[in-house]
């Protein structure tokens, strides 16, 4: 197994398979949303009789991906991401907060749907991404950043406790992100990280971020190497 991630109550598995080391991508559990894939398979123990079953126990290949060389795999909530060797994203699950970034009338599904960035993300290739409960971060090769889906809290105590703390504005962390070490945080209230709680639905450039790597990073930084999301919060990593 080459890597592993987990959302609420589904896995998605990337597994080297044949002589080439080629990845397959694997998943389990809870998809009644379709973020593990275009199944149910009959599931036991269902709480009502003749109610819908959207859960497996045991891993299934996901054959979409079979020849796209998948090359990392992310875990929101109740959404799903697979990077492939070649820089390209694909998203599947839940779109209700916009985590996949398709735009407001799209609900998503099983169906894996490309990730197509517009603007000056046109030409760029993906290089990682990573999930929160409902929002979604991509690192292109280049070093852009590409936010999507919530952006406050989904806990409305957890977003009182924050606005108590004496901040104007619950982002403001978020708009200027603190240096920490060789890291940036952007926390939660903000996740997205573009200075207000307002949640996007396509996926926005975070021009904020990638100039912060530079400024506030240790001595010599160029670029965000690697993102790390929580349940509501993004992490950014510099060189």
């Amino acid at each position: 197994m080459r890597e592993l991630a987990a959302g609420a109550a589904h896995f998605l598995a990337l597994i080297s398979s044949g002589h080439h080391l080629v990845n397959d991508v694997h998943a389990c559990g809870d998809s009644r949303y379709g973020q593990a894939g275009p199944f149910p398979s009959a599931s036991q123990g269902s709480p009502r009789q003749g109610a819908p079953h959207y859960t497996s126990p045991r891993l299934n290949h996901l054959a979409f991906f079979d020849g796209l060389h998948p090359s990392q795999v992310s875990c929101g909530a109740f959404s799903s991401c697979v990077v492939t060797r070649d820089g390209a994203a694909y998203v599947f699950g839940s779109n209700k907060e916009g985590q996949l970034g398709l735009g407001a009338d799209e609900p998503g599904g099983a169906e894996p749907a490309l990730v197509e960035l517009q603007g000056e993300g046109e030409d760029e290739e993906v290089e990682q991404v990573a999930c929160g409960a409902a929002h979604s971060v991509l690192l292109t090769r280049s070093g852009q950043v590409w936010v999507t889906g919530a952006s406050a809290s989904i806990s409305p105590a957890a977003l009182s406790v924050t606005r108590s703390q004496g901040r104007p504005t619950p982002s403001r962390a978020c708009a200027q992100p603190n240096a920490i070490s060789t890291a940036l945080s952007a926390d939660h209230d903000g996740q997205l990280g573009l200075g207000d709680l307002a949640p996007r639905r396509t996926w926005v450039r975070n021009r904020a971020v990638e100039d912060a790597a530079v400024a506030k990073c240790s001595s010599g930084a160029k670029r965000i190497k690697r993102v790390v999301c929580s349940r509501a919060s993004t992490y950014f990593e510099c060189e």
